[in-house]
Parts: C-alpha cells; sequence; structure tokens
C-alpha cells in the first residue's frame, strides 16, 4: 500500500527544490503564507510536490519587491485587477527609491567635489570670480523671518520646523540686497537637489570664502559689498550663502567655511 508520507518532502528537500531557505520556508509558515501539509510532534515539517508551483510564485513575487502581507492577500484575494495595482505600487515603490539613490549619489559628488577644493583652505577672506551653469535648486520659504545667530541656531531651527537638512543646505537672499541689512535674518533655504522648484541663475558669480561661526555675517557680507564696490561690479541676481564643509568634515564648531556667492556683472 502507498504511503502517502513517503511521498512528501522533508523542509530541506523542498528548500533545495524550491529555493527558498529553511528560515525563510519557517517563517512562510509562522505568517501563514505557505504552511507545510503535515507537522509532527516533533515538530518536522513536511510538503507535498504540488507546492513548488505555490513556492516558485513567491520566489517571484519577493524578488519583484512585494512585501509578505501584498503576497498573502494575492493568494487569498486573486484577481487580474489586485494583481495589477500591486505591480503598480511596487513601481512607484521603485521609482522613489531610484530618486533617493540619485540624489544619494548627487550629494556624495557634490561632497567630494567641496571636500577637494575647499578642505585645505586657511586663509580668510578669499575673492574668486567664477561663472555657474544653471542649478537646480528647492526653495523652503520661511512662515516668518527668523534671526540666526549662529551655525548651530540655524541647524536647530531646521529640526524644530520640520526642513529637511539631509541635502546640501544654504540660505537665498532676492531682496534688500546691501550693506545695511540684517543678513542673521533668513529669507529663505535652499536645499541642492536634482529636481528643484527653483533654477539658480547661471552666470558670473563674485564667491568670498570665509570662516564664521554666524556671529560675524554683517561684518562678511560688508566686506563683500566693499569689494563689490571697489571693483565696480553690479549686482545681477540674487545672493547664496551656504556652508560647504559643514557636516561632513570636522571642523571647529565655532569656525565653519562660509561660502557667499553674487550674481555680478561689471558696470557698462
Amino acid at each position: 500500500m502507498d504511503n502517502k508520507e513517503d511521498r512528501l518532502l522533508t523542509i530541506s528537500q523542498f528548500s533545495k527544490l524550491s529555493g527558498i531557505s529553511r528560515a525563510n520556508l519557517i517563517f512562510y509558515d509562522k505568517e501563514n503564507l505557505l504552511k507545510p501539509v503535515l507537522r509532527k510532534t516533533n515538530k518536522y515539517r513536511f510538503y507535498e510536490y504540488n507546492q513548488i508551483s505555490k513556492a516558485y510564485k513567491i520566489v517571484i513575487f519577493r524578488k519583484m519587491g512585494f512585501s509578505i502581507t501584498e503576497i498573502y492577500n494575492y493568494f487569498m484575494n486573486f484577481s487580474k485587477n489586485l494583481m495589477l495595482d500591486m505591480i503598480s505600487n511596487n513601481i512607484k515603490n521603485l521609482e522613489s527609491q531610484i530618486e533617493n539613490l540619485e540624489q544619494q549619489k548627487y550629494n556624495l559628488s557634490l561632497y567630494k567635489r567641496y571636500i577637494e577644493k575647499y578642505e585645505s583652505r586657511n586663509n580668510e577672506g578669499i575673492f574668486e570670480e567664477e561663472f555657474f551653469d544653471s542649478e537646480e535648486l528647492f526653495l523652503n520659504p520661511l512662515s516668518k523671518k527668523e534671526k540666526i545667530n549662529k551655525m548651530n541656531d540655524f541647524l536647530i531651527y531646521c529640526r524644530k520646523n520640520n526642513i529637511n537638512i539631509d541635502y546640501h543646505i544654504g540660505r537665498v537672499f532676492f531682496k534688500n540686497l546691501s550693506s545695511e541689512r540684517d543678513w542673521h535674518i533668513t529669507e529663505c533655504i535652499f536645499f541642492k537637489k536634482i529636481k528643484g522648484n527653483y533654477k539658480k541663475e547661471a552666470g558670473k558669480y563674485l564667491v568670498y570664502t570665509n570662516f564664521s561661526d554666524g556671529m560675524n555675517l554683517n561684518k562678511l557680507y560688508k566686506e563683500v559689498f566693499q569689494y563689490i564696490e571697489s571693483k565696480d561690479y553690479k549686482i545681477n541676481g540674487s545672493i547664496y550663502e551656504d556652508y560647504p564643509l559643514s557636516g561632513i568634515f570636522a571642523t571647529d564648531e565655532n569656525r565653519h567655511l562660509i561660502r557667499i556667492s553674487v550674481a555680478i556683472k561689471n558696470y557698462p
């Protein structure tokens, strides 16, 4: 007489045939996703050959990124529309992950360039003229003007107001561009993102680098405007302020490298 148990597969045998590890088979059993047909008192699990097909589906779905819950719902409530929804949702998740990875790569490239260019810079008050290509930025207008006296105050402010500082971050000024304004007051925060909501204008920039703890901003901006006046330049756009090495390179908390970039043109 044919003994049914003789036609069953041990968990090790089923693991080899299905490509699912023994540990995952035990996990799937506990999650009611793929249960053995027989479980003896010694806790040994046994499977049938016709469960191989379901196991293959699980392997494929997991490689496609579907969660255990999604796969379980698929087996319990199978329909074409459910499968299409699962696929559509997973495509959206993958697109989001790809976008995040591209942003991470972009951030790493930025920081690599900044370290190579600025890490050895110890001199204070360096003026350079550079031509910048147009650049994508994401602007985050502030609901109210905030006076930021120190770099750490700025970071704390961002955290309290749920402003993401995981990107390269800085400030941009559009109005009242004169030495008389209080440069501690933040007008708008920008992030360097691959996909932004604002394009930084291409063109000629005066770039001023110095060291700051945030307390001497008015003094630094006064030096910038004095230099612009001495060279007969005219401000031809916005002013961007950022800290190229902060957050990624060990520095004195009271001595951050600040970079002020001013769109300029020569007087006719």
